[in-house]
């Protein structure tokens, strides 16, 4: 389907109508699932993982012995200070940094996640393949590479290739069209099945993707089944058809939810709006020199000239307008930037300070957890979205996209594991507070997540509670949307022209999920806070003229 097709806004969750999951709930005491909780929890994070995030500041802890002694602070408009964050830009600015942000989701990166938590998916396939038991400290993983795992996956559907192609598209891949085809101007084929089928004398036409979409090969509701490649179609024999064997299924579901489980606890995100509340654990975090960063999220509301004086109070008086536009595109690029840390902190404290809250002095810890939650405030009041992250918290968010990548690699391989993969995934405990979380998750998270939910969507029953959770969330989301949080080109609202243009799931959601009047009641919203927006921007004009 092609996303571009698709403008929609709706209203208010009603708990009565969340979507209801998609099997049995999980027996107890699974102990594929126990096995799969603990692997994901207790497997060593890479400490390799941190150069993935993007970042203009040291991503070392505070009281590691890597940190140098902080130097003494120098203000941004200093030369030496202006080399440092440079040098940061400038690295980031590097082709290979940019390709590892845009294309997350891929297992073939050399420096993925996926390549650096190897041990990791090493030991889930060799648990949902082999019935291989959690490693001990003696254990070597079953296979050497995170790639040669995900292999023996995909090797699996080498005799049973999947009926619906479901390739989920990247930004800048060829997508082809034929009019001659197609069901509606929404359906598509990627450049592989189009060359594998034929279409002498068509409509056809082909463009390059934005954002999200699938391949619509092998889906006769989207397709002319004529207009198959030899691979989709009715050569895969269907969903559920053939089979892995009931032990691998069984296990994989038990995989499957387990990831799901430890990927809503990871990525689940609620803003906390309590001052004292927020206040106590940044000075918890800074006492036990865990060490936070600030990271600002990229959104499409904000101008680059209110995120430029933001950054420029952030950045003590940085005022170079084309530094500052560079930070600008690195934020939009990457959709995170890590922008102040411990060593950015000692720095502004000055030595002694520093020295004292390395030695655990109060006074001094209080003053640099005070210095923290300032540059948030300072973030905030531009109305800009911004996070205060542990390191963990950072290299976390990229075992999320190893193991969505798992997840995907899964449901790729075959339509058996497809369809294990869909119906492990619970609407309400899963799809719900993921999508919820959605605009506010880092952008290698939502891009990984999205390709694994179109690969999913050739399971009526995933499509249909896709559709649901959507519905239920989608005022919450667009009002947040219309505040300032989140980026339209990588949220879900790319996802719902996957549904929309299906009579059958629209007249359940305007039947049963009051979807007409959430999509009237989320306009009215957005309309209210834009007119509140720009009277606010007016007033502020007026006040600053006038002093």
């Amino acid at each position: 389907m092609d996303p571009n097709a698709d403008n929609n806004t709706s209203d208010r969750i009603d708990n009565a109508f969340l979507c209801q999951p998609c099997t049995a709930p999980l027996p107890s005491g699974d102990a594929t699932y126990t096995s799969t909780m603990s692997l994901l929890s207790n497997t060593p994070l890479s400490p390799s993982l941190p150069t993935l995030t993007p970042s203009l500041c040291s991503l070392v802890p505070p009281f590691s012995s890597k940190l140098p002694p902080p130097a003494p602070l120098i203000p941004f408009s200093t030369p030496a200070s202006l080399q440092t964050i440079m040098e940061a830009i400038t690295k980031l600015e590097r082709p290979s940094s940019a390709a590892s942000s845009s294309s997350s989701s891929s297992s073939t990166s050399p420096s993925s996640a996926t390549d650096y938590e190897s041990p990791l998916l090493s030991h889930l396939t060799a648990l949902l393949l082999h019935n291989t038991p959690p490693p001990t400290t003696q254990n070597k993983p079953h296979y050497p590479t995170a790639q040669s795992a995900l292999s023996a996956i995909l090797s699996l559907g080498a005799q049973s290739p999947r009926r619906v192609c479901q390739h989920p598209f990247k930004k800048n891949d060829i997508v082809w069209v034929c009019r001659t085809c197609q069901s509606d101007e929404t359906c598509v084929l990627c450049h592989e099945c189009y060359s594998r089928s034929n279409h002498e004398n068509h409509d056809v036409a082909f463009y390059h993707a934005q954002a999200g979409g699938c391949c619509d090969c092998g889906d006769p509701d989207a397709w002319d089944p004529r207009g198959f490649c030899d691979l989709h179609g009715g050569g895969g024999g269907g969903l559920g058809s053939g089979g892995l064997g009931d032990n691998v299924e069984m296990r994989g579901w038990g995989v499957v939810r387990g990831c799901m489980d430890w990927l809503v606890q990871v990525c689940h995100v609620v803003e906390n709006d309590d001052e004292k509340e927020e206040r106590e654990k940044i000075l918890s975090c800074v006492r036990s020199g865990e060490g936070l960063w600030v990271v600002l999220h990229s959104d499409d509301v904000h101008s680059n000239s209110e995120i430029a004086m933001a950054l420029s109070d952030v950045y003590m008086g940085l005022s170079r307008e084309a530094l500052l536009s560079r930070i600008i595109r690195l934020l939009k690029l990457h959709g995170d930037l890590v922008l102040y840390g411990p060593a950015e902190a000692a720095a502004e404290v000055g030595q002694i300070v520093a020295a004292c809250w390395k030695d655990g002095d109060s006074v001094a810890t209080d003053k640099v957890a005070r210095l923290y939650f300032e540059k948030k405030r300072l973030l905030r009041r531009a109305g800009l979205v911004v996070r205060l992250k542990t390191l963990k918290e950072l290299v976390l968010e990229h075992r999320c996209v190893a193991v969505i990548s798992f997840l995907s690699t899964l449901a790729r391989s075959c339509d058996n594991l497809c369809q294990v993969v869909a119906q492990a995934m619970d609407g309400t405990d899963h799809l719900i507070p993921l999508l919820r979380s959605d605009l506010r998750l880092s952008k290698k998270i939502t891009s990984a997540w999205h390709a694994l939910l179109l690969t999913l969507l050739a399971v009526p029953a995933l499509k249909a509670n896709l559709a649901g959770a959507y519905c239920d969330i989608y005022s919450v989301v667009t009002k947040e949307y219309a505040s300032g949080v989140g980026v339209l080109d990588c949220s879900l609202f790319t996802l719902s022209v996957q549904f929309l243009n299906r009579q059958t799931y629209v007249m359940e959601l305007a039947g049963n999920r009051f979807l007409l009047e959430r999509l009237v009641g989320s306009l009215l919203q957005m309309l209210r806070t834009s007119i509140a927006n720009a009277t606010d921007a007016k007033a502020s004009s007026l006040f600053q003229s006038s002093s």
